[in-house]
């Protein structure tokens, strides 16, 4: 009788309370499902977006067009932006990696209070609620903004 080369394994990951359920195919041979972890785990990290944009960037459609994107690694982040007149810096965040202040020089503030969008990964497909930040000023040239 010949051997699967593969057997199915269920991978169980819970985020905001939610259980979902992944079936990833595993060689029969294989000693650990490490890398098979780390895969699922950064299918399901959505990123931080930052850039500069016009007022009035309210939606996930806008968070799609912000010019940079990281996977989060750390509560806190440092990025560097140039906004031009009329253009704004924008900070869109997972809420599940909760509320950030602002520092820039190391004065705190300068950025609007959030407001929540939904924000759907274009390779994966999830949605999670984002914080979507929005400097007070316009035109504040080459920045360095502190996040924690």
């Amino acid at each position: 009788m010949r051997q699967k080369k593969y057997v199915i394994r269920t991978i169980s990951i819970t985020q905001q309370g939610e259980v979902e359920n992944f079936f990833i195919p595993v060689p029969n041979n294989a000693k650990k499902l490490v890398a098979v972890g780390v895969v699922a785990n950064n299918f399901l990290q959505n990123y931080v977006y930052y850039g500069v944009g016009l007022i009035g960037g309210n939606n996930n459609a806008f968070v799609q067009t912000l010019a940079k994107k990281k996977i989060p690694s750390t509560q806190s982040d440092n990025f560097t932006v140039n906004a031009a007149l009329n253009q704004y810096i924008y900070y869109a965040t997972p809420v599940r990696l909760g509320e950030k202040l602002f520092f820039n020089n190391g004065f705190g503030g300068g950025f609007e209070d959030p407001i929540i969008v939904n924000v759907t990964d274009a390779s994966s497909g999830y949605t999670e609620p984002y914080y979507l930040y929005r400097s007070i000023n316009d035109f504040l040239a080459l920045t360095t903004i502190q996040v924690q």
